[in-house]
């Protein structure tokens, strides 16, 4: 029993369901009717306020007999026509000018921004540039300073050999003190010696002939080795410094200062001392 009349009652709800739902539908229809029939009411008030000027012009022209009062009417239309040609006017301006300023802050925008890309470019190329000059004096400061450790390597070598060629010419020996003299640690390699080394004279030998031969024997081979160091000098600009003008004019004034001396020793000895062959003849 009870399940017969649930389902009555069911049917009944959807009934009254679809009746709702049919009823929403014509309700719907005839809400948009009535929207349709407002806006042409309202079009036909917007028409009717638009020419509401005009037909009261035609109505004061038809039924006035003012003929002043309808000549102002028509001059009001007329100022009212060229006031709404203004404006359009205007709009028209303005709707052209916010164009062509859209337009000028979208050129600029992008004139702004290819500016600041070429700035950047330039400031990179002109990096790129300086560290490339830089490179580039890098490497003729390293040449340079190649060039000339292998200089003055060279005239160190040089000046090494010229030495060595110096002290063999004047027969200087390492083991012999007394005819070495000076210091090697001066980068100007001066070499002396003095009269007083010479070799001692045979027993035989006359000692003012053999100190003749000895400082002429000397002063030959000083002048010799002298010549050489010259032609040696001139051959390198470096090696100018082998031989002090100050120990050469020693030497000279040495040399030729000890032969007077034993000249004049050498002349005064057969007077003083020998006795006159003249009385043995008689």
């Amino acid at each position: 029993m009870e399940g017969p009349k649930s389902t009555g009652t069911l049917g009944g709800v959807l009934k009254k369901t679809h009746e709702l739902v049919s009823g929403l539908d014509e309700m719907q229809v005839t809400t948009d009717s009535l929207i349709s029939l407002g806006e042409s009411v309202n079009q036909d008030l917007v028409n009717c306020s638009k020419y509401r000027d005009e037909l009261v012009l035609k109505h004061l022209t038809e039924h006035s007999k003012d003929d002043q009062q309808v000549m102002l009417l028509r001059e009001n239309a007329e100022l009212r026509n060229t006031v709404d040609e203004y404006q359009k006017g205007i709009e028209l301006i303005m709707s052209k000018y916010r164009e062509h300023s859209d337009g000028n802050i979208f050129d600029d925008t992008y004139a702004v921004r290819e500016r600041y890309v070429s700035g950047m470019s330039k400031i990179v190329d002109d990096q790129d540039a300086r560290i490339e000059h830089m490179l580039q004096m890098m490497k003729l400061t390293a040449d340079l300073e190649e060039i000339d450790s292998e200089g003055n390597q060279r005239i160190i070598r040089q000046l090494t050999g010229e030495n060595e060629e110096m002290r063999r010419q004047l027969q200087i020996s390492n083991a012999d003190p007394m005819l070495q003299q000076g210091s090697l640690n001066s980068s100007e390699s001066s070499t002396q010696f003095e009269m007083t080394d010479t070799p001692d004279p045979e027993p035989d030998q006359d000692p003012d002939t053999s100190g003749g031969a000895s400082s002429l024997s000397s002063l030959e081979s000083f002048i010799s080795c002298l010549s050489r160091g010259i032609d040696d000098g001139e051959a390198s600009s470096s090696s100018h410094s082998v031989i002090s003008q100050l120990e050469i004019s020693r030497f000279i004034y040495e040399a030729l200062a000890d032969d007077p001396p034993d000249q004049e020793k050498s002349s005064k000895e057969p007077e003083q001392g020998t006795p006159s062959k003249q009385p043995e003849e008689e």
